[in-house]
């Protein structure tokens, strides 16, 4: 029977500052959650913290309908027929919109 190790992690993003006198083109270094790894910025970046987030895009808009409030569950089914169960997000009232990122790991391969 073979083992193997797999580097996995939950969403999450890579941080980086770009230095005042930073060229478009030079790379900078970004903090992950498993070190620092080296990136490109776009060239219409500017000076200042960037954030990179390593996630997949939201499946889902959804807008808090009338009764719900921050906390409450909503339940919806998807075009595949599953029942997906999401809480509405702190601060929301009914009326505001929030995005719903299907439940992933992240593995590196």
């Amino acid at each position: 029977k073979r083992e193997f190790q797999a580097l996995a992690m939950a969403p999450s993003e890579l941080v980086a500052e770009i230095a005042p006198d930073h060229k478009p083109g030079e790379v900078v270094v970004a903090h992950g959650p498993f070190g620092d790894i080296e990136v490109k910025p776009h060239p219409e970046e500017r000076a200042g913290t960037v954030r990179y987030a390593l996630r997949p895009s939201p499946e889902f808009q959804i807008e808090v309908p009338p009764g719900k409030e921050a906390g409450d569950a909503l339940r919806f089914k998807r075009d595949d027929g599953q029942v997906i169960c999401v809480r509405v997000p702190d601060g929301l009232k009914p009326g505001d919109t929030f995005e719903v990122t299907p439940p992933v790991m992240m593995v590196l391969v």
